[in-house]
């Protein structure tokens, strides 16, 4: 049987929230029933609380027992070598089930996420989360600025500083610190957060997906195509690990140059000898 994810979708009211669960998860493919989680990370955070602190987040590394397609470790940097010898959602499905309880669930998108960890339950027997009601921090900011950011694009927007380490735990803190300001800022000051600093020159909010030509390329130049959000920071990567080639290397401008340099020689060359062939012949019929 199916697993049954019934769930109320929140986009912008935010206000009577109080503690929640943030869940972050990263996945072999899109499928809820064919891919599984390889990377989760979750949270609880209270956001009626004046404790700033973040929320301590329960991090799991997932064998999936099936292959991790080449795709989706362009898109998350996970590989089959990261998740082997990992344990499998079986063995940690009833300590989420726990930290979840029948709290409200918080995530960037957080359908998918929500999704994920439904089917996931359902697979192993556990009691699923189909009741809990999904907050989805996308959704929010769809509403509020009229189209659907990346991860990247809204902690940008919204003056949040990200933090390092792990991708999922990285997202996860992210998405509480929105989730954060969801809960206490006003339609309008939401609405007027200052867009200058991420907008695109083109007014596309740099909110295009990278491609996988270009995920592809990053790659092959020996970068990691995990950190790259939108097609624009993918151009950007590939720009940047194009100049740290060799600098035995040459430039194609220096080869350009170079080429120029020797036809305009070997142009003068060609006049000189043209020059004297001339003399010889005036002189010879003279």
């Amino acid at each position: 049987m199916r697993s049954r994810l019934l769930v109320t979708e929140h986009a912008s009211d935010w206000s009577d929230l109080r503690e929640v669960a943030v869940i972050e998860c990263l996945t072999t493919g899109h499928n809820t029933q064919l891919d599984r989680i390889v990377w989760l990370a979750a949270g609880l955070l209270d956001l009626q609380s004046d404790d700033d602190s973040e929320p301590a987040v329960f991090e799991a590394f997932l064998d999936p027992r099936i292959p991790v397609p080449p795709e989706a470790t362009l898109l998350h940097g996970v590989t089959a070598v990261h998740v082997a010898g990992q344990g499998h959602f079986g063995q940690i499905a009833q300590e989420v089930r726990d930290l979840i309880g029948d709290r409200p669930v918080v995530g960037f998108n957080a359908r998918y996420a929500a999704g994920f960890l439904d089917a996931e339950m359902h697979r192993h027997g556990r009691k699923t989360i189909y009741r809990a009601n999904t907050y989805d921090v996308q959704a929010a900011l769809c509403d509020a600025w009229g189209y659907r950011p990346t991860l990247s694009n809204a902690v940008t927007r919204l003056g949040i500083t990200r933090e390092d380490g792990s991708r999922a735990v990285s997202h996860a803190v992210s998405t509480a610190r929105m989730a954060r300001v969801l809960a206490s800022a006003s339609p309008d000051t939401l609405a007027n957060a200052p867009g200058d600093r991420w907008v695109d020159e083109d007014g596309d909010h740099g909110a295009a997906s990278p491609t996988r030509p270009q995920l592809a390329a990053i790659r092959d130049l020996g970068g990691d195509p995990g950190i790259v959000a939108t097609a624009r920071q993918a151009a950007q990567a590939i720009d940047a690990l194009g100049r740290d080639m060799p600098e035995e290397l040459p430039f194609l401008g220096e080869n350009v140059e170079e080429s120029t340099e020797e036809a305009i020689l070997g142009s003068e060359w060609v006049w000189f000898v043209a020059l004297v062939l001339a003399t010889l012949a005036a002189w010879f019929f003279l």
